[in-house]
Order: structure tokens, then C-alpha cells, then sequence
């Protein structure tokens, strides 16, 4: 996955409001980002006793973030306003 997102920091050179200096600001906080994701899910998954388990709880996450996003339906002003907090909080 972060070879994934160097070679989109590559591509970004081609768009010139781009600025260089903001990319290894971005590594770091991809880095820091990705070790708390991955040491909480090894937290959860400790704690379950199967593998199934496990699979419940990631589904009960995954899928509101999901949700939120506009992934499914369009986002508008309709929303009430605790959604569309959610919604612009989630990217």
C-alpha cells in the first residue's frame, strides 16, 4: 500500500499546484497513521478467540466509513446536520 501511494506522490509532479515540500510531511503522517491502524487492529484481533470474531467486528467498522462518504448516495444539503458533520469529517 505505500508503494501505492509513492507512486501517486510521483504523479502528483505532473500537476503544479502540488508542493514538494508538503510530500515528506505526508509520509510521516501516513507512517503515523498506519502503525496506530494496524497496532489497534492487533489489539482487537488479541482479543477475539476466531478468526470469524474478528470479521464481525471489521465489518462493524468498515462499513459505516463506508457509508458516510457518499460512497452509495449522493450528499446534499437534505442530510440532517449530525450527518453531514459525519460525512465531512469521514474522507
Amino acid at each position: 500500500m505505500t508503494l501505492q501511494i509513492l507512486i501517486l506522490f510521483i504523479f502528483s509532479f505532473l500537476f503544479p499546484s502540488v508542493h514538494p515540500w508538503g510530500i515528506p510531511l505526508a509520509l510521516l503522517f501516513l507512517l503515523i497513521t498506519s502503525i496506530a491502524l494496524v497496532s489497534m487492529g492487533l489489539a482487537i484481533g488479541s482479543m477475539l478467540e476466531s478468526l470469524e470474531g474478528f470479521q464481525v467486528v471489521s465489518t462493524f467498522v468498515v462499513f459505516p466509513l463506508s457509508s458516510f462518504p457518499a460512497l452509495f448516495f449522493p450528499v446534499d444539503n437534505k442530510l440532517p446536520l449530525w450527518l453531514q458533520s459525519l460525512v465531512k469529517l469521514n474522507p
